[in-house]
């Protein structure tokens, strides 16, 4: 499930290169809809990946250890990428960006499901 959220992120980011003024509302609205949804889908497989995964009587603190390291990129995450879509001249391109962490994340996915 986390490989197919991470891939409809992935693929939704690269799309909003070829938004542009022209585009119709309506076809943005679908896709930061679908952005969106995958976007949220994926934190409660993640936490329940992790309390499965984690040492009997763990979960909690399993749970909790890594949710620090998932707010700390809600906090830095907002900053950065408005700087990014600065430097860059557009936020499409900043959306796009986003691609490279969701690719390492596909590999990592893909690498842990094979092994």
């Amino acid at each position: 499930m986390l490989l197919a959220l991470a891939t409809a992120m992935m693929i939704c980011g690269l799309a909003l290169l070829w938004v542009r003024p022209a585009t119709p509302g309506l076809a943005v609205v679908a896709l930061m809809c679908a952005y969106g949804a995958t976007a949220v889908g994926w934190n409660g497989v993640y936490l329940a990946t992790v309390a499965r995964m984690a040492p009997a009587g763990q979960a909690g603190t399993a749970t909790a250890g890594t949710l620090f390291f998932t707010f700390f990129g809600v906090v830095i995450g907002p900053p950065l990428f408005g700087a990014a879509g600065t430097a860059m001249g557009a936020l499409g391109s900043a959306y796009a960006l986003l691609a490279l962490p969701l690719t390492a994340s596909l590999w990592l996915l893909a690498r842990a499901r094979w092994s």
